[in-house]
């Protein structure tokens, strides 16, 4: 933040005189020229061709590659800064170049070059970029103005710095100079005017008229953006929040189509979203424990559909936009997810496409239990109420099974990993409570399976009289036969620790892994 007049960017008086009489010289030259040209017949092939090089040349990339090799060396001041950026992104410094903010942006209003538009700068001076969509791209110039220096002395842009894109919460990033600033985090400003006291109220943006002026497409951040769990996934189509994504027809096979339909607290409008390592999640249904997945990565423009397992074609990337919602870009094919022509009409297809930072792309993940929770005992119930044994996947001969260890009678009986002998302390009664959970009751004790805590996701399981949250499980597939359970309090999966079918290992809740210690087969007591 600039606070001491000796950091001062505004127009150097002598440094100006001499500019100003520097160039009533050049304007001399230059109009002995023009009367020349013009008298050739060149005048208007000369300022068509210079316009539309100048409109269409600007390397963004080039200017904020400079900005980011020089923004702390040193040399210059704020607008002699962003003059050399954009100078090295091709704009010549006969068209715009200055020592001073003021000087430069009327020379960029002059060039041709793009449009100035003023934006507003939050309470603690920062901007929200994600609210000039469309005017707002890196390797644009922010200049702040100074009611107060319109007065001073007429030169009221006292600071300029390069837009470099914004954070995951959609404020600016930005280049500047002096008390350097390298675009690494949210960029702020001083509430008042380091020359003559005034508060900064307004900014404004030379946004440059380039071929790549569409809204900037965020960059991959390796890091968690939201929590592991049970999400309704809205469209921004539908500000009311009643249309959400949907596996059409409730499918449970390979290829089922992702749609738009209206909320109905179904289990094809669920789904869990998992972070996958290295800003990567998975969005998994769970009416069929299918992933959500680009048919194809041939193009950035490709249909969505489910499918088994886990590959490159179902991890996406999830960013930020700023106003509560999220953009979702597939690893694969780099499309982003997209209802078809911003149209929320039920069943309307949802596919990738390339990033247009519009409605269509934008989606809201609502967490389970703040959206109808109560109203959702429609979810399909995938475990018939009965009697099971409980195999674990590590086995795969299911000759490992859940067990009551010493077929405890007592509240705190542990539960272990067992050989299958077919005995009441490995026998368990499994029966849907609604809304997607169930309890399973031993036959020995008529105790349940339950964590013996839940001020962590990785907790100890053992038995304990009556039913409590920490004794309901979320059931939904795995493939293949297997299943996991999830339990309700605190979102751990029921795991067999290490994966070790050695009699009597323990049984416990950790953190989601898609192992095959997580995996569960029910087998009917018969």
């Amino acid at each position: 933040m600039i606070t001491t007049k000796k950091t001062r960017d505004k127009d150097n008086t002598m440094n100006d005189s001499l500019y100003r009489g520097g160039l009533i010289m050049k304007k001399r030259i230059v109009a002995v020229l023009m009367v020349i040209i013009m008298s050739a017949g060149f005048m208007p092939l000369f300022v068509t061709s210079e316009k539309v090089q100048a409109a269409t040349n600007y390397n963004r990339d080039k200017a904020l590659e400079y900005a980011a090799a020089h923004w702390n060396d040193g040399k210059g001041l704020c607008a002699e800064y962003v003059s050399n950026c954009i100078k090295a992104g091709g704009i010549s410094s006969s068209v715009a170049w200055s020592k001073g903010c003021t000087t430069l942006i009327t020379q960029l209003k002059k060039s041709g070059l793009g449009s100035a538009h003023e934006i507003s700068l939050k309470s603690d001076m920062s901007i929200k970029a994600s609210d000039y969509e469309g005017i707002l791209s890196s390797g644009d110039i922010i200049f702040y103005y100074c009611d107060g220096c319109v007065y001073r002395d007429g030169k009221p842009y006292i600071h300029a710095v390069l837009y470099a894109g914004t954070d995951s919460n959609g404020y600016a990033r930005c280049y500047s100079h002096n008390n350097a600033n390298n675009a690494s985090k949210r960029y702020y400003y001083s509430k008042k005017c380091y020359d003559c006291g005034t508060a900064i109220k307004k900014a404004y943006v030379f946004h440059f008229n380039t071929e790549d002026s569409q809204p900037e497409k965020p960059k991959r951040q390796y890091v968690r953006t939201i929590q592991d769990g049970w999400y309704w996934i809205e469209t921004a189509c539908d500000p009311s929040g009643n249309s959400v994504l949907n596996i059409c027809g409730n499918s449970m096979e390979n290829g089922g189509n992702l749609i738009i339909y209206p909320f109905e607290k179904t289990g094809n409008e669920l789904f869990y979203v998992k972070y996958e390592g290295d800003g990567c999640y998975s969005i998994m249904s769970y009416s069929s424990g299918k992933y959500i997945h680009i048919a194809d990565n041939h193009s950035v423009n490709e249909n969505t559909h489910q499918w088994q397992g886990l590959h490159k074609n179902s991890m996406w990337f999830i960013y930020e936009t700023g106003d509560g919602y999220y953009y979702l870009e597939n690893k694969n094919n780099s499309g982003f997810l997209d209802l078809s022509n911003a149209d929320t009409t039920p069943t309307n297809n949802v596919w990738t496409y390339e990033f247009n930072a519009s409605k269509a792309q934008k989606w809201k993940l609502v967490p389970y239990e703040k959206k109808g929770q109560e109203t959702t005992a429609n979810i399909r119930q995938l475990i018939a109420d009965g009697w099971y044994w409980i195999a674990t996947a590590c086995d795969s001969r299911g000759n490992s099974v859940l067990n009551i260890c010493g077929n405890s009678m007592e509240n705190g009986g542990n539960l272990i990993i067992y050989p299958f002998e077919r005995t009441g302390n490995e026998l368990f009664y499994v029966k849907y409570e609604g809304n997607g959970y169930y309890s399973m009751m031993s036959y020995s004790s008529g105790k349940y399976i339950h964590i013996a805590d839940n001020h962590s996701v990785n907790e100890n399981t053992h038995q304990w009289q009556g039913l409590h949250d920490n004794s309901m499980w979320f059931i939904y597939e795995a493939g293949d036969g297997y299943y996991y359970l999830e339990n309700k309090n605190n979102s751990g999966f029921l795991d067999l620790s290490n994966a070790d079918t050695t009699p009597t290992n323990n049984v416990w809740t950790y953190e989601y892994n898609a192992s095959k210690a997580q995996k569960w087969k029910f087998i009917p007591y018969n």
